[in-house]
């Protein structure tokens, strides 16, 4: 069992003074060590929620420098590049964990962290975000137990009727509060923005721009959708990816994601950008030009608010190709002579250009070539 580094709120902070930030496989290695400790530990309730809030700045800092050791690798990931993310994912893990253990210790009505309901259930929720962005950021399928345990958490917030309430969250890139539900939201849309086809770096930013996205739209049974479209689904029984189909799912435990909403703060943004207003002057950072921000949000509204629901007919035809499978029957074909070369017209060599200066042409030497062999004399008897 492991063991934890220190017994209250006030020796977590003093743990993380001397804890060094600067050295990241350090640093990462101790905070997971703490986490998983105090995930299964018996500390006291709010002193382990006042030492999730200490450490929780650091963990983002370590976790963020630590992205490049295994992000955007190529496939697959060495040895190495796996253990940084399966590290990065453990720690995301532990934490979401953590803050469990406290969300389920302040049901009770009179539990000191009763008032700490949703901001508990708002920081487990960003934490299992964290671990379905680590699975898209090395282009890898979010496993279905994720998925599960995301939506169970965001059941119990719904059964608490905490989706909706305001939590302050001082890692927030824009604003100072938001809910449950927009957290939930977050992966969603994540999820459904094919971020397979991302770089890390435009992945980064519509993670960064979906805490505000998030917010503007909503979790319901009948979600507005735009003209024509039908919403994106979900099913709590049955968790995965929002999805958009043409006959959409009925039943209680059916929600739909508001996509009219997002529909019109992207078609807003996407009109202004083709205005010439700077990506900046909207809230969308510097890090890209206006034409690839507009990009990027054209993207976004086509896969969120616009996305087809029927596959488009494929003509009924029979074809087939010839394949050889293995190098052994590659070669067998060859050897057979079954396969023939490309036919090649005749050049002129180093030879020819000689014959050429000397003799006006290379009909003397082609013809000699040409000669065959005598038969050999047969001597009468």
């Amino acid at each position: 069992m492991n063991s934890l580094p220190f017994t209250d709120a006030r020796s977590a902070k003093d743990w993380l003074i001397l804890l060094p930030l600067i050295n990241t496989p350090v640093a990462h290695a101790e905070l997971r060590h703490a986490m998983r400790a105090l995930a299964s530990s018996d500390l006291a309730v709010l002193e382990s929620l006042k030492a999730l809030e200490i450490l929780r700045e650091s963990v983002h800092d370590v976790q963020f420098a630590l992205l490049t050791e295994y992000a955007a690798k190529p496939l697959p990931l060495n040895t190495h590049e796996q253990a940084q993310w399966l590290a990065a994912c453990d720690l995301w893990g532990s934490m979401a964990d953590a803050y469990a253990r406290c969300w389920e210790a302040a049901v009770a009505k009179d539990s000191v962290v009763h008032e700490f309901l949703a901001l508990l259930a708002q920081r487990t929720l960003r934490c299992l975000g964290f671990v379905i962005r680590g699975f898209y950021t090395v282009g890898q399928k979010v496993p279905d137990t994720i998925w599960e345990k995301t939506f169970a958490c965001y059941c119990l917030a719904e059964k608490q009727n905490i989706c909706e309430q305001k939590v302050k969250d001082s890692l927030l890139y824009v604003g100072e509060t938001t809910t449950v539900q927009a957290v939930f939201i977050h992966g969603l849309l994540l999820s459904a923005a094919n971020p397979g086809q991302y770089t890390l770096k435009r992945l980064l930013w519509i993670d960064l721009r979906l805490e505000l996205l998030a917010l503007r739209s909503s979790i319901a049974l009948a979600a507005p959708a735009a003209p024509g479209k039908t919403a994106l689904q979900i099913d709590l029984n049955h968790p995965a990816p929002p999805q958009r189909i043409g006959v959409p799912l009925h039943g209680t435990s059916v929600r739909e994601i508001d996509t009219l909403a997002l529909a019109q703060v992207l078609s807003k943004r996407i009109k202004l950008l083709r205005q010439g207003k700077m990506p900046e002057e909207l809230g969308l950072g510097k890090d890209f030009s206006p034409q690839v921000t507009t990009d990027i949000l054209l993207d976004l509204y086509r896969f969120w608010c616009d996305h087809s629901t029927e596959r488009a007919p494929r003509e009924a035809t029979a074809r087939t190709v010839p394949v050889i499978l293995g190098l052994h029957a590659q070669h067998r074909y060859v050897m057979d002579s079954l396969y023939q070369t490309p036919p090649q017209e005749a050049g002129f060599g180093s030879r020819d250009l000689l014959d050429i200066h000397l003799f006006g042409d290379v009909a003397s030497t082609r013809q000699a070539a040409s000669v065959q062999a005598l038969p050999p004399l047969s001597h009468g008897k």
